[in-house]
């Protein structure tokens, strides 16, 4: 499920699914899903978008930034097996070098298959009333996050992970 609601979490969040044979844990997810899409969707659709270089090509990561530059959501794709292990640093672009951020990882519904956290991610917090879970994550400035950058999780194949940014 997360990856279903990762990928059309950029869009116009079309289901596109038929629901009925959908268990009662996917519709626990969906129901996550839609809130986290309904909460964001003025952010992800008046925001700059960015695609990001990545260490490994199995590997996607993009996202969009507030003009402002004092908001970011970022998106990390695992499209296929990787050759190498670990996988390097996510390099997060489009931030302000010279400000500071708090960069955390979004869990919405279940966590993805396969999440091995990085020490950075902390703790995971309990479920908001919107289904959504955060890691306490690392405060660092725009230029650590989008020259060095963080490591990146392990996650099996065909698995999403966002990361929320905001200007501390």
């Amino acid at each position: 499920m997360a990856m279903r609601g990762g990928t059309a979490l950029w869009g116009h969040f079309g289901i596109e699914w038929d629901i009925l044979e959908a268990t009662d844990s996917e519709m626990s997810d969906l129901k996550d899903w839609i809130a986290f899409y309904k909460l964001n969707r003025d952010f992800l659709h008046s925001s700059d978008i960015v695609r990001c270089e990545t260490p490994d090509e199995t590997i996607w990561l993009h996202g969009v930034v507030a003009k402002d530059k004092s908001r970011a959501l970022f998106q990390m794709v695992t499209r296929g097996r990787s050759a190498i292990s670990p996988r390097g640093r996510l390099r997060f672009s489009g931030l302000n070098d010279s400000r500071t951020y708090t960069i955390r990882p979004v869990i919405v519904g279940n966590e993805p298959s396969g999440l091995v956290p990085p020490l950075w991610f902390g703790e995971l917090s309990q479920a908001d009333k919107d289904g959504r879970r955060y890691f306490d994550g690392i405060t660092t400035t725009g230029s650590i996050l989008q020259n060095s950058g963080v490591q990146t999780p392990r996650l099996h194949t065909d698995q999403t992970l966002l990361f929320e940014i905001v200007e501390k």
